[in-house]
């Protein structure tokens, strides 16, 4: 682990010595340099002449066609969002004693595939670093097929059971990060808060083809603290529309008793 985070370090070296910005002038010729500053008419820039010395140039706005800012660039002279607000969905995989189906386990919560909707708002202090807040909503199948078999051979009886899901929502809030590269950024984030799980009411019907009977798992919620570390991908479509592709694993321990 040593090895590759030095290969990491040093070959991100290199790149951040090498940066530069760009300017690319109406008459289309284009100027490495490092812009020092702007006002309401000029752009300021550093040089190197070919004796290695800085040369400080200014040029008209009116000549430019475009200024290209390096990512590692300072955050003056150029503009970024300081807030936003997304909606985002996908797909809820449970892991650990909550996927666990061991029907002998009194912490195995037997949960399937979900859905999750997540709705983020964030604002940004610097261009790097700001703050989230997110209210989630989850929901995943609970797979009671173990325990109907189960009922049913002790029975000697068919069993049937009705479809039931873990529904959880929460409330979270952290620091979150942003690396921009262009369009494309990389963003991470470490957020805690409070969620609420339910498990829902499940029915277990037993006939005989004579008799008829059932048995009932009652509806049980709880509260606990929980916390997300994740990160993604965020593609700038304009200056209104993101594309967000995120991976979460959110954590919390719900005490259900017996």
């Amino acid at each position: 682990m040593r090895t590759i985070l030095l290969a990491i370090i040093l070959l991100a070296l290199p790149a951040a010595m090498l940066a530069q910005d760009t300017l690319v002038l109406k008459d289309g010729r284009t100027l490495p340099c490092k812009i020092s500053g702007t006002d309401s008419a000029n752009v300021y820039f550093d040089t190197y002449s070919r004796n290695q010395k800085i040369v400080h140039t200014v040029v008209s706005k009116n000549n430019i066609q475009e200024i290209r800012y390096h990512p590692a660039a300072p955050d003056e002279g150029k503009t970024y969002r300081t807030s936003s607000f997304g909606i985002l969905a996908g797909i809820s995989l449970p892991t650990g004693e909550f996927a666990s189906d061991d029907i002998n386990s009194e912490d195995a919560g037997m949960a399937g595939k979900g859905i999750n909707v997540t709705a983020v708002f964030k604002n940004y202090f610097t261009r790097n670093f700001g703050l989230a807040v997110k209210a989630f909503y989850n929901n995943n199948l609970w797979v009671v097929d173990k325990l109907g078999d189960q009922i049913s051979s002790m029975l000697k009886m068919p069993v049937t059971n009705n479809t039931v899901k873990y529904i959880s929502f929460g409330f979270l809030t952290g620091p979150e990060l942003l690396l921009p590269v262009d369009k494309l950024s990389v963003n991470g984030h470490l957020l805690c808060g409070y969620a609420h799980l339910t498990e829902q009411e499940v029915t277990f019907a037993i006939s005989s083809g004579i008799n008829y009977g059932w048995i009932k798992f009652g509806k049980i919620s709880r509260g606990a603290f929980m916390s997300d570390f994740g990160g993604g991908l965020v593609y700038s479509v304009n200056e209104n529309w993101n594309l967000t592709a995120n991976v979460d694993y959110l954590s919390g321990t719900f005490d259900f008793n017996n």
